[in-house]
C-alpha cells in the first residue's frame, strides 16, 4: 500500500511538474527576472555589505558578457561567473569541486549559499552567497568595496564602471 502511494504521488508531480521545455516555451517576463535577483541580493545584504553593492557586480558580469564574445555567458538570473582557480581553490586536483568542506580546505572561495551541501558554482544562491562573502572581507565602506573589486578584477576601467 506504501509503495502504491508512493507511485501515484511521483506519477502526480511528474505530471503537473514543469519541465525545462515548458520553461522553453514559457520563459518568465523580464519584471519576474528583476524581482527574482532583488530577492537574491536583499537575502545576502547586511550591515556590511549593502545589497546595491551584490546588484552592481551583477549588472556588470552581465554587461560584459553581452559584448565579449571571449567570456562565456551565464545563463541564469545572477550573471556572477566564478573561475574554476578562485571557486575551488588555487591547488584543489578537483577543479569542479563541490564539496564546501574540500573547497575551504584548499582556500577556495566557493561557498553552498541554499543549504544543500553542495557548493555549485551554477547554483545563483551559492554564486551569490559566494560574492557577498568575499567583498566583506573587505570590510565596510566605498573605498573597501573598490579595493576587493580591484583584487576581484585587477583591473581599474573595471572597478570605475562597477
Amino acid at each position: 500500500m506504501y509503495r502504491l502511494a508512493i507511485i501515484i504521488t511521483t506519477a502526480i508531480l511528474w505530471t503537473f511538474t514543469p519541465t525545462a521545455q515548458a520553461y522553453a516555451e514559457n520563459p518568465p517576463t523580464k519584471e519576474e527576472l528583476v524581482q527574482k535577483r532583488m530577492s537574491y541580493y536583499m537575502k545576502h545584504e547586511n550591515v556590511l555589505m549593502p545589497w546595491y553593492y551584490l546588484a552592481a557586480v551583477d549588472q556588470f558580469e552581465r554587461n560584459i558578457q553581452e559584448v565579449r564574445t571571449d567570456i562565456p555567458k551565464r545563463e541564469s538570473v545572477i550573471a556572477i561567473q566564478f573561475s574554476d582557480e578562485f571557486w575551488s581553490g588555487a591547488l584543489n586536483p578537483a577543479e569542479n569541486d563541490i564539496s564546501p568542506l574540500s573547497i575551504a580546505y584548499f582556500k577556495g572561495l566557493g561557498i553552498d549559499g541554499d543549504g544543500d551541501g553542495i557548493a555549485d558554482k551554477q547554483n545563483d544562491e551559492d554564486v551569490l552567497l559566494s560574492m557577498a562573502n568575499y567583498l566583506r572581507q573587505y570590510g565596510y565602506g566605498e573605498d573597501n568595496f573598490k579595493l576587493a573589486l580591484w583584487d576581484y578584477y585587477k583591473n581599474e576601467i573595471s572597478v570605475n564602471q562597477i
